[in-house]
């Protein structure tokens, strides 16, 4: 999981630089299977 929280940083960081930011409304969301649900 701290692969997929890296991943995640890392593009919300790009989105940032080119202005798209997501993180003005904070809201980043990842969707993952684990366990097979």
């Amino acid at each position: 999981m701290s692969k997929l929280k890296a991943e995640v940083i890392k593009y919300s960081k790009k989105l940032n630089i080119t202005n798209l930011s997501a993180l003005r409304s904070g809201n980043i969301s990842v969707r993952a299977n684990e366990k097979g649900v």
